[in-house]
């Protein structure tokens, strides 16, 4: 799933411009006679051009093309649109502090516009225009709006493997299809459309070769330049390094708009705080992408420092005092109003947190020892957590965050590097600090890590250890200060303080029942929910008592036993530090920077950490549990076992613990996700063989060092289904590096994969084919077998049939925002060639990623993230001895005796529970299924107490900041 920001999108939309015309000009250059034609213009081989060549090429193209493709024209008006935008933020630039260099720029800035507007009039734009305006007066939007959308399709088509088959395909018996392709064609594959089309004439009938003319380049050609090397030249770097700057602030704007009224409705109504900081620390990954993209144009200049420099012009006090409005911002819908409105220059680009975080590494670099310095402790002393902050000014509101920041930051450090300072290394000799790794690599890979916030803690750490008067400025990135201003948020906001791009300052009464932890609680069994003993600990616990009354021996007994000592390394884990600050739990070594009021406070006072430290716990758990499963026949078994009940009437309707697990892990259960119960022949199941054999141990290649490196030892044949947090987490919370196959192309980011797909037409059949399919292909492996890149209709057909499905079944169907809608039709109705493709904004991008990690963690259709799996193996494997004693106390004698233990049995290890069991799976004896029957509805425990979280409550009539979606804020100042 891509996104670009306003500046990347510029930059592809101008390179896919400057690639038309130098291809087209180019054509026409070769064709032309030098003899009797003039032409100033020279082949292009560089796929660069001045300025000055665009006009003489569009002049060029008019005259000797004609018509100019309608999406070309389209694309020039989007360009204009993006480039007069960033313009008019270069005036208001200068406006707040004028200067000559400025006033030169944007003449510059504004001579770059003219000439794209003059090139767009010169190929035909005034009456481009008038159409569209004449179709949208005639309702025809749709049609207008469609023609744009076709030319980023057509570009990512452009290097397919298959290209000349895909060339001659689409220069078949579809003159217009062919005219449109050769528009974006290189000449190399022209030549090669035309070399085509001449097979099959007669001899003789073709011109013979008079010779190269001058100028032409037959033996060369721009088929090995990339698209993203065309670009325009003597265009000033100061214009277009604004224009990126400016484009992630946006981004981030948008981003953290969006998480703080998240982040409301967890502090104001329960919602789950796993899911706000994953998506935080997903848009922590997206502006760090951007950061990639953006910044590769300009080496040197990646650190907020030098963007606070541009945004404020070397003057952030000024900029801030004086730059009271943004004007004509409509791009930035739903942050900023088209009208004039208050901007804090100095929240909105982070200028807040970044100062407090140097001061913060200033003033920890001077000792080095944990402790803030006497003149830092002056300013810090005395702050109060249940500060009235709607009657405070907005100085004291910003000097209280302050205080928090530096203090959380303090406990923070500590917590990762505590034991570095203040004891010797492996050989007895102090850490040499600035050059430890604080990472999962390093000499403290083995102490408990911060759960959630390593990477984050990691940073800071590193920059924080260096010796003292180092510089560092220039090594703070713009995501590390925004991860920092989304975990200050969290905290301001349950607090009743939020930053509105709209309102300012927007002040509500404090959430009077918040507890950042309280999720966390609930998954520990801490708290208000240890009476009710489903926690993680006690779970473990549960589990190796209950797993020691079976009567195993070999291999796969020892298998199962791994697991359960895996699980116990994870319990110690979460029991030392999850929840915990390691300066709580050791004060005489560090004491914790807020001792007075809690000394926990760095979780306590944090719902970022309590969130992002639960959403990482969870994803442990999980895999945890597919790593048991895979190798547990006794509960496979049981599983199976009822399905027997259901399948022959002895249990109507199913049990719902065991409906539910049916639901999620079916396709784990059954070969091809298709239960066939034979009673004579057991279950049609997945390679699983219920009598224990003796198998060769897996060994690890390496050495583990983390419970991830274990849990990565073993690879999964069953259960292969990834949560939405294992996906995300092993993808460094980053969308696009999760691969196809691991998506499915009915979640919310496979659907918007599927409408980013490119479509082409094949003339041949009529139909439309998808381009890079494989997310189509591991879903949909009997449909499509295809080592080609292109899938055709059949895969679509059977995408259309399983979105009809979700139609029918609303409880199926994801919710998508509005604006992705459209694209998607053209799978649901095959007649709609080409839709809208509007482009995805990172709001866009995490309102979509929302939807399926609410899913994953909120819902209760399919909840992979909030499963207590481990309490669900210990109930499902109580079924034996209920089964046992419900057979003793209640079945015939027959059946009593099934029970009994000989000599033979105990010595062999043998339990008689499983063989009774299996054999109850024959369906041989009536009696016995009865007495299965009992037992399982006896020891039915339902699902909703199995799972870890209460749903999140209805809105409390006491309110908080309201950032988004409503009329008026609570309190704005």
């Amino acid at each position: 799933m891509k996104f670009d920001s306003c500046y990347v999108s510029y930059k592809k939309e101008t390179g896919r411009l400057l690639y038309w015309m130098i291809q087209t000009s180019n054509s026409i250059i070769e064709a032309l006679d030098p003899s009797k034609d003039d032409c100033s213009l020279k082949v292009n081989l560089t796929g660069q051009a001045p300025v000055s060549d665009l006009v003489p090429m569009a002049k060029l193209i008019a005259t000797h093309r004609g018509d100019v493709p309608s999406k070309m024209l389209a694309l020039f008006h989007s360009v204009i649109e993006l480039r007069t935008i960033y313009c008019s933020q270069f005036q208001e630039l200068a406006s707040i502090s004028p200067s000559q260099e400025l006033l030169e720029n944007n003449s510059r800035h504004k001579y770059f516009i003219d000439v794209l507007t003059e090139v767009f009039h010169v190929l035909g734009g005034e009456a481009w225009l008038a159409e569209q305006d004449e179709k949208a007066a005639e309702g025809d939007e749709e049609v207008a709006d469609a023609e744009v959308s076709a030319t980023a399709n057509r570009f990512s088509a452009l290097n397919l493997e298959n290209e000349s088959e895909s060339d001659t395909s689409q220069g078949e018996d579809n003159g217009e299809a062919d005219e449109d392709a050769s528009s974006f064609a290189t000449p190399r594959q022209q030549r090669k459309r035309q070399n085509g089309n001449r097979k099959g004439k007669g001899k003789g009938k073709g011109k013979k070769s008079k010779g190269k003319k001058p100028g032409r380049a037959d033996d060369q050609h721009l088929g090995d330049v990339p698209l993203e090397s065309y670009h325009i030249t003597e265009d000033n770097e100061l214009q277009h390094y604004f224009m990126a700057v400016f484009s992630l602030a946006k981004d981030w704007m948008e981003l953290r708009s969006l998480l703080q009224d998240l982040w409301r409705k967890v502090a104001y109504r329960d919602l789950n705080s796993a899911m706000v900081a994953a998506l935080g620390n997903i848009a922590v990954a997206m502006i760090k992408q951007t950061e990639a993209v953006i910044f590769g144009d300009f080496p040197g200049y990646e650190s907020l420092d030098m963007m606070i420099l541009t945004f404020t012009h070397g003057d952030p006090e000024k900029a801030a005092s004086e730059c009271r409005f943004l004007k004509d911002l409509d791009d930035v819908k739903g942050f900023w109003e088209r009208e004039k409105m208050p901007v804090d220059i100095q929240e909105a680009f982070l200028i807040n947190a970044y100062d407090d975080l140097v001061d913060f590494i200033n003033d920890f670099q001077k000792t080095r020892s944990g402790k803030p310095t006497k003149r830092m402790l002056a300013q810090l002393r005395g702050w109060d957590p249940y500060f009235d902050l709607q009657t405070a000014t907005k100085k004291e509101r910003l000097k209280w965050r302050r205080s928090y920041t530096i203090n959380w930051l303090y406990d923070l450090v500590n917590a990762v590097a505590g034991g570095a300072l203040h004891g010797p290394s492996e050989d007895g000799k102090p850490y040499v600090l600035e050059d430890v790794d604080w990472g999962a690599e390093g000499p403290f890979r083995l102490d408990r890590r911060l759960f959630g916030l390593l990477d984050f803690a990691v940073e800071v750490t590193t920059l924080a250890m260096q010796k003292p008067g180092t510089a560092f400025r220039n090594k703070i990135t713009p995501h590390l200060v925004f991860h920092l201003q989304c975990i200050m948020d969290a905290w301001t906001v349950s607090r009743g303080w939020a930053i509105s791009g709209i309102h300012g300052h927007v002040l509500g009464q404090p959430a009077s029942n918040c507890v950042p932890r309280r999720h966390l609680d609930m998954f520990l069994g801490q708290g208000e929910w240890k009476t009710k003993g489903f926690g993680f600990s006690r779970g473990v616990a549960a589990l190796r008592s209950l797993w020691g009354s079976f009567r195993h021996t070999g291999q796969a007994y020892e298998d199962i036993t791994t697991c359960i000592g895996l699980y116990e390394e994870v319990s110690k884990q979460f029991d030392e530090a999850l929840g915990v600050s390691q300066v709580a739990r050791i004060p005489a070594v560090v004491p914790s920077r807020f001792s007075t009021t809690n000394r926990n406070g760095l979780w306590d006072y944090s719902p970022f950490l309590c969130g992002a430290g639960l959403a990482e716990a969870l994803e442990l758990s999980y895999r945890c549990a597919m790593r048991l499963w895979e190798d547990f026949r006794e509960f496979l078994l049981v599983v199976y076992l009822h399905g027997s009940m259901v399948a022959q009437e002895y249990l109507d309707p199913p049990l719902p613990l065991y409906r539910q697990l049916d639901t999620m892990f079916r396709d784990s259960f059954f070969s091809a996700g298709r239960p066939n119960y034979d009673f004579y022949k057991g279950p049609e199941r997945k390679t699983h063989d219920f009598r224990r054999q003796e198998r060769p141990s897996r060994r690890a290649t390496s050495s583990p060092r983390t419970v991830d490196d274990l849990l990565d030892m073993f690879p999964l044949q069953h259960y292969k289904h990834k949560s939405e947090l294992v996906l995300y987490k092993r993808a460094g919370w980053d969308p696009d590096r999760i691969p196809d196959s691991d998506v499915h192309h009915m979640s919310a980011l496979g659907l918007i994969r599927l409408s980013q797909m490119s479509r082409l037409y094949n003339p041949a059949t009529s139909d439309w084919m998808i381009a890079g399919a494989n997310l189509l292909r591991s879903q949909l492996p009997k449909v499509a077998k295809k080592e080609s890149d292109v899938v055709d209709d059949a895969v679509l057909k059977s995408v259309r049939q399983r979105v009809d499905a979700m139609d029918k079944n609303i409880k199926e169907m994801t919710i998508l925002p509005n604006g992705i809608i459209a694209p998607l039709s053209w799978i649901i109705d095959p007649s709609k060639v080409v839709n809208k493709d509007p482009r995805m904004t990172p709001e866009m991008m995490l309102d979509v990623i929302w939807n399926d990690l609410y899913s994953d963690i909120c819902c209760e259709i399919k909840p992979y993230s909030s499963l207590n799996y481990l309490w669900i193996t210990v109930n499902v494997l109580k079924f034996y001895d209920n089964f046992e004693e419900e057979a003793r106390t209640n079945g015939s004698a027959a059946i009593k005796a099934m029970f009994d233990e000989t000599i033979e049995d105990l010595s062999e290890g043998r339990d008689k529970r499983i063989f009774v069991s299996l054999f109850a799976m024959t369906g041989t004896d009536k009696e016995l299924m009865k007495t299965v029957a009992r037992t399982s509805r006896k020891n039915d425990p339902g699902v909703s107490h199995l799972r870890y979280f209460d749903e999140e409550r209805p809105e409390d009539e006491e309110r908080g900041p309201v950032l988004r979606r409503e009329e008026t804020p609570c309190c704005v100042m």
